[in-house]
């Protein structure tokens, strides 16, 4: 059996509206041409949809039973059209973003915020993990974007550079460098220091320490900023880190080191719409986007 939906259409117009007059207005075809595809509609289905009586059409039973079906398939597909629309006008999606701990509980929260305001029929899936997870993940394709420090050789990861931020010197309250504006590695000399991150990030630490002829302490390896935060909060220890936003007095920037967070995707993955209306235009080609002016580098050195 096959069933032309314009036919289909033609009944549940009658269904709604009443007559066939009406639904061949609706139709836009004339009654005659609205009549003959009824009768097709009847015998391509063999339901008999509707009694004649005395040029009325009143609904069966089974065309009744019939209209239900009609109308549940309908609906499917003025969803269907819905979805289409928002899909086309960026309104719709699913985005898994992959961001590092550091980022993903100070600046990304109220970027989402934003973001989920203006595509509010986006679903995102928020991960955070290390720079090294985030890219193992990208490679295997189970998250659209990743927010990394570092970049990879891999051939399946493309990298773009987000921001370049310096670091500074977060140390405890009351510690005797914490009224200092600027802060040289010379200064950290014999400190009890927290590295933070993979050992490339600590061994390019260490080498600016030893091109200054400095020697702090390395005392603790601490695997994310966040917990090097709280361990300074704690002790008598000092840590450099891009700049926090967790109240411990920060002094600096620390000249020579400084931290890159890049944008990584799948090399053979397409962009979500989601996922290009927020990167693309900023990233790809230049273009500002206003709602991402709060969080930008050169608000650091206003």
């Amino acid at each position: 059996m096959t069933v032309n939906l314009r036919h289909v259409e033609l009944f549940r117009h009658i269904m709604r509206l009443g007559t066939l007059t009406q639904a061949a207005e609706m139709m836009s075809v004339s009654q005659p041409a609205a009549s003959k595809m009824l009768n097709q509609l009847e015998h391509s289905t063999g339901i008999i949809l509707f009694q004649r009586m005395k040029g009325r059409l009143k609904p069966t039973r089974d065309g009744e039973l019939y209209f239900a079906e009609v109308q549940r398939t309908w609906e499917s597909v003025d969803r269907l059209e819905r979805m289409t629309r928002d899909i086309r006008e960026l309104q719709f999606g699913r985005l898994n973003l992959g961001v590092m701990p550091m980022l993903a509980g100070t600046l990304i929260p109220p970027l989402l915020t934003r973001f989920c305001q203006q595509h509010h029929k986006t679903s995102v899936k928020l991960h955070s993990r290390s720079s090294d997870r985030i890219v193992e993940w990208v490679i295997a394709g189970q998250i659209d974007l990743g927010i990394t420090e570092h970049a990879t050789p891999h051939p399946n990861v493309v990298s773009r550079m987000l921001a370049r931020i310096p670091n500074v010197c977060a140390v405890p309250e009351g510690h005797r460098l914490a009224s200092l504006k600027t802060i040289r590695p010379e200064d950290l000399d014999g400190e009890n220091f927290v590295s933070i991150g993979s050992p490339d990030r600590r061994a390019f630490v260490e080498t600016v320490f030893e091109q200054a002829g400095v020697l702090p302490r390395m005392f603790i390896d601490a695997p994310m900023a966040n917990v090097a935060s709280a361990l300074v909060a704690n002790s008598a220890r000092v840590t450099i880190r891009p700049i926090p936003r967790d109240g411990l007095s920060a002094v600096g920037p620390v000249p020579g080191l400084e931290n890159y967070y890049l944008m990584v995707t799948h090399s053979g993955a397409t962009l979500s719409p989601a996922l290009g209306a927020m990167a693309a235009d900023e990233i790809v080609n230049g273009t500002r986007r206003p709602e991402l002016e709060g969080f930008r580098p050169a608000r650091f050195f206003s």
